[in-house]
């Protein structure tokens, strides 16, 4: 394969476990990237070894099925447009506070 992120400290094989488990995901989420399965506490570690590539990741807790059963939010890391864009539809919270289930 070549190339893979750099916060992916295991090597390539850790990168292509990754895009195997994020191709049989169920869920339709709305930005589908290695950074929405980061973490606020990986990022930090990452960025403190200069291995992050996307420092301007966010975090937010994300609706993934809305208007579904499935209504558990989930803290997901999204670039900045995607994050907007979620808050003005009302489908994400602040990160510390998820939004109400119905609307």
């Amino acid at each position: 394969m070549g190339s893979y992120p750099p916060c992916f400290i295991l090597g390539e094989w850790q990168y292509l476990a990754w895009l195997e488990a994020a191709r049989w995901s169920a869920i339709e989420w709305p930005e589908r990237s290695y950074c929405h399965d980061c973490t606020p506490v990986y990022k930090e570690m990452m960025l403190a070894v200069g291995k992050c590539s996307k420092p301007e990741t966010v975090f937010a807790y994300v609706y993934p099925n809305p208007g579904t059963d499935d209504m558990e939010p989930a803290l997901c890391g999204l670039s900045p447009s995607t994050f907007e864009r979620l808050k003005n539809l009302k489908k994400i919270s602040d990160g510390t506070t998820p939004l109400p289930q119905s609307e």
